[in-house]
């Protein structure tokens, strides 16, 4: 058995002259071209060869066939390049919303049971050392030492050197390289409802100071950061806030210049053109704030070398300047442009004519009626001779108007009222409140055309 595991070879070895031919076709080949005289030897052999082949494949181990890199790379690039089809998909927002609430909800209820423990210690909390650590452990139940042989934080064994604490809040157990100090001033300070500042923690003595755990601490720092950041209101939306304003009254003054622009272009007396003048400049004015802000806000944060904002807030803040700038642009270059004085001038003339041409209009058709009523009159007049020749005499034209003497010159409270009037428009032109200008104004010529109307 040894000498013949000794001579046992394998590979494509021919069976009659014992040469490996390495691969299944050089063997095929050999005993074609070598072999072939003996017809019962290539009957057995092609009988063999034919169930190897069903077996194995002969592109195996042919040598025709090179190995290609640039081939696979191409195959291995068609592969990804396919497209593939969306499958199954499941949303895990549900499910994260869930795990995340419930963890919330976990540190809100630890947060507040400390919170609520803070306040009964600080409560009735006495001075003497001695009784302030039993009335702490009357407050907050502290865990036996002799179930904690190790620090739970630095898992260093407790020994004389090394000693064991007790957390205030929690009442677990620590060492003291381990253990945090919360100032009484700090404590109170979180029980109140304002923000009285941070306190110091340099004083690490136990007599104003409670110890407690870092965990507590940690819970104790992220309340107080969250108030902190809900009471915090940073530059960029003290900025953005007073860029809301001016865009608020920059929308007010444009509606009121448009009304007092296509007034005065009309010719209208109701809205002077100085008036008008001075609010297109404060508009102007308010534009250029506005512009100054978007450019802060959008460059803030940002300098020559270096940027300390992320690409989202990068966005965020020029999309907001880019946003008040377009607010400018569609507010002012809708506007439509003012009278120059010789223009306004000239159309106030010309309104002026078309008024007495509507008046003297009105009046023609006035006397035509008048004229129609009186042929009317006159025909009834005549068919009665007995009417008394006092109505014949009557017109339309006459009436009585009472006359002012010159005693009420002095005392007529019209006067007094002109003059309440022209104070009021002078304060609400100091105010910009045009349209109280207008209103005031069209009231003071009414009592203007009043006291002409006496004195004539």
């Amino acid at each position: 058995m040894a000498e013949g595991s000794d001579n046992m070879r394998e590979g494509f070895i021919c069976p009659i002259c014992l040469t490996d031919q390495k691969t299944m076709t050089k063997l095929h080949s050999h005993f074609h071209e070598v072999h072939s005289d003996d017809a019962q030897i290539t009957k057995i052999f092609k009988g063999m060869m034919g169930l190897s082949k069903k077996i194995i494949k002969p592109t195996d181990f042919d040598d025709s066939v090179k190995y290609s890199p640039r081939k696979e790379l191409i195959h291995s690039l068609e592969i990804y390049n396919t497209h593939q089809e969306l499958g199954a998909r499941r949303g895990h927002f549900e499910t994260f919303q869930e795990i995340r609430n419930r963890r919330l909800e976990g540190f809100a209820a630890e947060t507040n049971k400390l919170i609520i423990r803070l306040d009964k210690l600080l409560l009735n909390l006495p001075s003497d050392p001695n009784r302030k650590k039993l009335y702490e452990q009357t407050v907050v139940p502290w865990i036996d030492g002799e179930d904690v042989s190790r620090c739970p934080e630095c898992t260093k064994s407790f020994h004389f050197a090394r000693r064991q604490h007790h957390c205030r809040l929690c009442g677990s157990i620590m060492c003291h390289d381990c253990s945090s100090f919360l100032p009484l001033s700090k404590a109170k300070s979180i029980l109140s409802r304002g923000d009285n500042g941070e306190a110091s923690t340099d004083d690490v003595s136990e007599e104003n100071n409670f110890r407690i755990c870092r965990y507590c601490l940690n819970l104790l720092e992220s309340r107080e950061s969250m108030k902190a950041s809900r009471n915090c209101n940073p530059l960029i939306a003290q900025l953005y806030e007073k860029a809301r304003d001016f865009m608020k009254e920059l929308a007010k003054d444009a509606d009121l210049y448009q009304e007092m622009s296509l007034s005065l272009n009309e010719g209208k007396s109701m809205y002077n053109l100085h008036d008008a003048r001075e609010l297109w400049d404060k508009i102007i004015k308010l534009s250029e704030k506005i512009s100054f802000l978007s450019t802060k806000i959008a460059s803030m944060g940002v300098t020559e070398n270096s940027c300390d904002l992320s690409d989202k807030q990068m966005k965020l803040q020029k999309a907001v300047g880019m946003g008040m700038n377009g607010y400018i642009q569609s507010k002012i270059l809708s506007l439509p442009s003012l009278p120059s004085e010789e223009l306004y001038a000239k159309k106030q003339e010309d309104r002026r004519r078309r008024i007495d041409r509507e008046i003297r209009k009105e009046k023609q058709e006035d006397r035509t009626d008048a004229l129609l009523d009186s042929q009317v009159k006159t025909e009834y007049v005549h068919s009665k001779p007995a009417v008394s020749k006092l109505q014949e005499n009557v017109t339309v034209d006459e009436g009585w108007i009472p006359e002012v003497g010159s005693n009420m010159q002095h005392n007529n409270p019209l006067i007094q009222q002109m003059d309440n009037i022209r104070n009021y428009i002078k304060q609400a032109r100091e105010a910009y409140k045009f349209d109280e200008v207008a209103s005031l104004e069209e009231n003071l010529r009414e009592l203007q055309e009043e006291y002409y109307r006496q004195q004539s």
